[in-house]
């Protein structure tokens, strides 16, 4: 899954899939299955393998929606917060890297970000914020809406025109266990306000996580510690990641906005000729009919009256029923 959509001139391949990024953290990340863009080369993470992977599932449930239409590119870091690395208190915070030297865990510092912005996203999935929840209250009131609008803004300067519109910031689930550094209360209380204004502010839409979430939270969250399990700790639900069900759940809730957003265009001309073409030459190919090919019967038919036939018995091209293919 490269990024290859680009000509030598800079322009888009009209041919190209739509590009759609799942940007976000470890909930994004999942169980690390899904391969994600680099800006060399594809990239596997690290497998936790009992969280699923939404990406991964959208990415199949979209393939069976509109088959060969969309290319999904999951970038995400574990741990990492919308808040800016000059704003976030890095004591509070602990996230992967991404194999790269940080002096924050904001997804900013990230190669994920980057390849993100490089994969020219048409449609971006954000899903922060969760770990924004470890840091203080007051940092949050302060700058929290502030990073996650510019945010928005870095990822609409890299969107192509026409696409700009097509961003959906995700509203995460709650979290369940208070063990972490997670807060469940700034989580709920301060941050999911704080990311609904800055919704409105940039004018996107907002995908709500948690409705979902809690209708059954003991199926959909609840991925196990990991991975330095050992005989003498068992492996029990963390109460922040999805499960696999949870990870399902996501990809069927952002699904039906990405295909709203991106109908099924209706056939060229010339694919509607092409079809048509490829109907008559199927007709030709019956037992008793010539067999012949495309580019010839077109050639021979522009080339004979509209009257004639190839042969007694057999289909009737007319000219200009149908084009090279």
């Amino acid at each position: 899954m490269g990024v290859n959509n680009l000509t030598s001139t800079g322009r888009f391949n009209s041919n190209s899939k739509i590009r759609v990024a799942c940007v976000g953290d470890s909930i994004t990340y999942g169980d690390g299955t899904q391969t994600f863009v680099s800006l060399k080369r594809e990239v596997k993470g690290r497998n936790h393998r009992e969280r699923g992977s939404y990406p991964k599932v959208l990415k199949t449930m979209l393939a069976e929606a509109q088959p060969g239409t969309f290319e999904v590119g999951m970038f995400a870091v574990g741990g990492t917060t919308a808040l800016q690395p000059n704003h976030l208190s890095a004591e509070r915070h602990a996230c992967r890297k991404d194999s790269r030297e940080a002096e924050a865990c904001s997804f900013t510092l990230t190669r994920a970000f980057e390849n993100a912005l490089a994969f020219r996203p048409q449609a971006v999935l954000l899903l922060l914020g969760t770990n924004d929840a470890k840091d203080l209250e007051d940092v949050l009131t302060q700058h929290l809406q502030e990073d996650v609008s510019s945010l928005i803004k870095t990822f609409r300067r890299a969107m192509p025109l026409g696409y700009k519109r097509n961003i959906w910031l995700l509203l995460p689930p709650r979290v369940w266990d208070s063990n972490t550094h997670i807060k469940p209360v700034i989580l709920e209380d301060v941050i999911r306000p704080i990311l609904q204004g800055a919704a409105e502010v940039e004018r996107v839409p907002t995908i709500d996580l948690r409705a979902p979430f809690d209708e059954d939270p003991a199926k959909f969250i609840g991925s196990q510690y990991g991975p330095h399990h050992t005989r003498r700790h068992l492996p029990r639900g963390d109460g922040i990641h999805p499960t696999r069900a949870g990870s399902a759940l996501i990809a069927e809730t952002v699904l039906p906005h990405l295909l709203q957003s991106f109908p099924p265009r209706p056939p060229t001309a010339f694919e509607v000729k092409r079809a048509e073409a490829n109907r008559r030459l199927r007709g030709l190919n019956q037992p008793g009919s010539r067999v012949i090919s495309v580019r010839r019967a077109v050639r021979g038919a522009r080339m004979m009256p509209n009257a004639n036939r190839f042969g007694n018995g057999t289909n009737q091209f007319m000219d200009g029923d149908i084009d090279d293919v």
